[in-house]
């Protein structure tokens, strides 16, 4: 839109939109829509991860480490699997949906303030003093992500995963494994009947 002067010169005309205020049952639901496609975008990318590294061989690399470290080698199941990254993933990316829930709907619109309710919470319980009213009275959406989150942290230590906590000193004091390959000639090489603890030469017995 231009307006014409009184010299005949035009001048444009600038207008701005200033947006006051949000509605909150919008807000909540477009925010909802966004971490859901979150959701799926993350299962996507690790779906591809996954089937990537394992087109590489790392997981079978991964698994047979894994099996020495922890066992003799005889161990039949994998430590790192499909149902595994994607049960993980999975349970994973339902926090980070809520967490991004919660977050967008929040920043978008002044409906709730979590800072005076699931802050505190959160902070009473690492000072072993849980205010449990707090997050009683916040929205389902917030109860769900503390949910999930704890949900996750309960069931580590009884998978797999519980290994990333622990440090394989006992591996420092297991006897060394021979290897030998296909080629060697198993009946070249006799087993020495020396006692324990001293050594013979391997040209005694030709010298004899």
């Amino acid at each position: 839109m231009r307006q014409v002067g009184p010299a005949g010169a035009s001048r444009a005309l600038r207008a701005s939109v200033q947006v006051r205020r949000i509605d909150p049952w919008s807000t909540l639901k477009i925010s909802a829509v966004l971490a859901v496609i979150g959701f799926f975008i993350w299962m996507i990318a690790v779906a591809m991860l996954y089937l990537l590294l394992d087109g590489m061989g790392v997981w079978s690399q991964v698994n047979s480490s894994v099996s020495t470290l922890t066992t003799d080698g005889g161990g039949s199941s994998d430590a790192i699997g499909a149902g595994t990254v994607f049960g993980w993933a999975f349970l994973l990316g339902i926090v980070i949906a809520l967490g991004m829930w919660n977050t967008l709907s929040t920043a978008l619109s002044d409906v709730y303030n979590y800072r005076a309710s699931v802050s505190p919470w959160f902070r009473s319980i690492f000072m072993f003093q849980p205010a449990p009213d707090l997050i009683a009275s916040s929205p389902l959406q917030f109860q769900l992500h503390a949910f999930f989150a704890f949900l996750l942290l309960a069931i580590w230590p009884f998978t797999r995963l519980v290994h990333v906590f622990s440090a394989p000193i006992g591996y420092l004091a297991r006897p060394y494994i021979v290897y030998r390959t296909k080629g060697d000639d198993t009946t070249a090489s006799q087993p020495s009947r020396a006692p324990q603890g001293t050594w013979r030469s391997p040209t005694a017995s030709k010298r004899g």
